[in-house]
């Protein structure tokens, strides 16, 4: 019962994530102007419009709306000059190989400046390749240039107009995100206490999840505080929001100081119980956060109080009672340890009330917060794009300059395979080698096998799909829902979305 109750549990999370509304977006922003096309028979020609949408679409990632308007805004025209550019290039080898090397290389070299950056760079030389070596030449003009504009500007608009409607949402999703992270970090910490615990695995999760914690952190971060219209909105939302924040921070940072000599405080008190007691305490303060963050990532208030007074007070008594009755010196330093966890545990508990009150727009900012809120917007200014930093990475010495070498040397050699044994479909060569050559070998070895692996089940999956019907309206329903797994999956599980993507893409 326990496992089927987790698994809903993850089901929740990833069903109000801000991943799966990326997903849906994206979705939505392909799929309204797909059927229109499809009612109105101009699907064959309008092609490049959903191809600039779509790839227009992948570079909408989470973060400030600002970044998120001025990357698509980026995106466009890249998209648009990559193929207008190949519409005058495409009919000679070698202009065409010097746009491989020269447009190749530059746009790899975006992730200098960020992952957006990265994105939109490695989206736009996607667009080149598929325009570059496309069977359909029609595309290839400067009509198909406009019209993969038109299809970025559609989806720009949907995106920003969605966001004006519930301008906080992305806001709430991210805080959620936070502290689901910071109660998996607290649970971590907590398996310290555990009979019979490993300190170096618990070392080695605790390691993890505090990485996590704060990569969800900065995101966050950026949320709040580079974004213009939460920094001018004084509604008790936006401050409420903004107190999540900081509470959320100090309890973070506050569950990070409490190490221990775990290793004595295990041979000391295992007898007596009390590490595995201070282990359920734990989990039950981990389970709280994860129901509060579960609340706030689907935009409502936490209903019901978060009461540990019995529980804390029960266990106060008991440490007391071990504390009056210990002799060795060892036993009493264990026991200091002890309360001096039941003291940061008892901080955190008031905390947590602090921002179940928060969920529900009650509680005031403070000075001292206001002061807090204030430092950490001035620490979350961005760097503007400097062509400095461009310049500083063209050396062997940066891991994105050698990427950027070796992904151009791939794809040259490539094309002049495909063109000297006449390749048919020779794009998804050079597609294959963008998508999955990544800047660490690991990455790139992992991605190569869950690229493989996912093509292959989706294959099997859709040919199933394909013997069972061929209604269209059901293949359309199909193609939807494989879009919106696929691209909700996109930046937490590769082989998923290579999985549904595989699906997407044979029934289309």
């Amino acid at each position: 019962m326990a496992v089927g109750k987790n698994y809903l549990k993850e089901v929740q999370k990833f069903a109000t994530s801000q991943y799966w509304h990326s997903g849906m977006r994206i979705t939505a922003g392909i799929f309204l102007p797909l059927i229109f096309l499809i009612l109105t028979g101009r699907i064959a020609a309008a092609i490049p419009f959903l191809w600039g949408a779509l790839f227009v679409s992948l570079t909408d990632t989470p973060g400030p709306i600002h970044h998120r308007r001025n990357g698509m805004i980026a995106a466009i025209l890249l998209n648009t000059a990559v193929v207008l550019l190949t519409s005058f290039t495409k009919e000679y080898q070698g202009f065409l190989i010097l746009q491989i090397i020269g447009i190749g290389f530059l746009l790899s070299m975006g992730a200098i400046f960020s992952a957006r950056a990265g994105a939109i760079g490695t989206l736009a030389l996607i667009v080149m390749l598929l325009n570059l070596l496309s069977i359909h030449n029609e595309y290839n003009t400067v009509k198909g240039s406009i019209l993969i504009a038109a299809g970025g500007l559609w989806y720009m608009v949907f995106s920003l107009l969605l966001y004006k409607i519930r301008p906080y949402r992305a806001v709430e999703q991210s805080l959620g995100e936070l502290l689901i992270a910071i109660a998996d970090y607290v649970r971590a910490r907590g398996g310290f206490y555990k009979e019979g615990a490993e300190p170096v695995r618990c070392f080695d999760r605790v390691m993890t999840t505090q990485s996590t914690v704060q990569d969800i952190q900065n995101q966050t971060q950026a949320f709040l505080f580079n974004t213009r219209q939460l920094l001018g909105d004084a509604s008790p939302k936006s401050r409420s929001l903004m107190m999540i924040y900081l509470d959320s921070v100090d309890l973070f940072e506050q569950a990070m100081y409490a190490y221990q000599d775990y290793a004595l405080l295990h041979k000391t008190l295992d007898h007596t119980g009390l590490p595995n007691r201070y282990y359920g305490l734990i989990l039950e303060v981990s389970a709280a956060l994860e129901h509060i963050g579960l609340s706030v990532q689907m935009g409502s208030a936490v209903k019901k109080n978060i009461d540990l007074t019995r529980r804390l007070d029960d266990l106060e008594r008991l440490t007391l009672k071990h504390v009056e009755d210990a002799v060795d010196p060892n036993v009493i330093l264990s026991l200091e340890a002890l309360g001096k966890i039941f003291n940061n545990v008892y901080d955190i508990c008031n905390r947590i009330n602090k921002i179940v009150l928060y969920t529900r727009l009650a509680g005031e900012m403070t000075n001292t917060s206001f002061e807090q809120a204030q430092k950490i917007s001035q620490m979350a200014a961005t760097q503007p794009l400097n062509f400095r930093i461009f310049r500083e990475n063209l050396t062997l010495k940066s891991d994105i300059f050698r990427h950027a070498l070796r992904l151009t040397i791939a794809m040259i050699i490539a094309y002049v395979v495909s063109v000297i044994f006449s390749l048919s479909h020779s794009y998804w060569v050079l597609l294959t080698i963008v998508t999955i050559l990544k800047p660490a070998y690991a990455i790139s070895r992992e991605r190569n096998i869950s690229r493989l692996g996912g093509t292959l089940v989706g294959v099997i999956l859709v040919s199933i799909i394909l013997y069972l019907t061929t209604n269209n309206t059901l293949l359309m329903a199909v193609m939807m829902v494989s879009m919106l797994l696929g691209f909700s999956l996109l930046r937490i599980q590769y082989f998923g979305f290579v999985v549904f993507l595989t699906i997407f893409v044979i029934i289309s």
